[in-house]
């Protein structure tokens, strides 16, 4: 008599003659695995009644998005603006004025 049938048939109830798993099949467990990965364990979608939606703070968002701003504008005045300025630049230094009333000599 082995260790696990002894042990089992100590189990009130259990005449030794089968030996009980708690786990299952492979190919089961796998797909009991994918379904628990995409069953939802409570439902977000549902809301209680008494429960009401809290108040948006806007000033929060509304500072934020002046102190991005802040940031982002003159840099992207710089990256996109550059070749603008250059061409200017080169003009003026060789002369080359794009309109008419700008010219000096």
């Amino acid at each position: 008599m082995s260790t696990i049938s002894g042990a089992a048939s100590a189990l009130p109830g259990h005449d030794g003659s089968k030996v009980y798993t708690t786990r299952r099949p492979v190919n089961q467990s796998f797909i009991s695995s994918v379904k628990d990965y995409f069953k939802e364990h409570h439902p977000l979608s549902r809301t209680p009644e008494t429960l009401k939606p809290h108040s948006v703070y806007w000033g929060f968002y509304r500072t934020q998005l002046f102190r991005t701003a802040r940031a982002y504008i003159p840099f992207m005045v710089i990256v996109m603006g550059w070749p603008f300025a250059a061409q200017m630049f080169v003009d003026a230094s060789r002369g080359v004025y794009a309109w008419p009333g700008l010219r000096t000599r």
